[in-house]
């Protein structure tokens, strides 16, 4: 599956501004993070999940903040550390993003699409599979 020169147009355009905008906002509401500027570090960590996420950048973040407890477990195992951050913290997020795409695109898969913002999700998420397919072309060849 080719990705289409929109997707690509579609992830250069999802401002790292929007994405630090979604962070403030997701940490404040679900762990009480105070809404305070981001760093330049955070934003160049975030500028970075944006080119490995593309278009599905924002609901990676969503997701791995509201389940932040479940997504740190699972990254800490994944990866073998001794622990991991209590809140959300964006470079852990950006080291170990796997598990919340893999939970991003298990709700797709199994979701029953029956309203216009569900259909959404679920066309944001094969934007977002097909971004990164090319994205490993690019990078390993056709070996991936």
């Amino acid at each position: 599956m080719e990705p289409t020169e929109s997707i690509k147009q579609n992830a250069e355009k999802q401002p790292v501004l929007r994405l630090a905008g979604s962070w403030t906002t997701y940490a404040a509401i679900y762990h009480g993070v105070p809404q305070e500027r981001l760093t330049p570090k955070q934003m160049g960590q975030l500028k970075l999940l944006k080119r490995d996420l593309g278009p599905g950048a924002t609901l990676v973040i969503e997701w791995a903040i509201k389940n932040w407890q479940a997504f740190a477990k699972q990254a800490r195992c994944n990866a073998d550390l001794p622990c991991a951050p209590t809140k959300p913290h964006i470079g852990f997020l950006l080291a170990h993003y796997s598990p919340a795409f893999h939970a991003v695109c298990d709700l797709a898969d199994k979701m029953d699409v029956k309203t216009k913002a569900d259909s959404d999700f679920v066309s944001t998420v094969e934007e977002m599979k097909v971004y990164i397919e090319q994205l490993v072309k690019e990078i390993y060849g056709d070996e991936a």
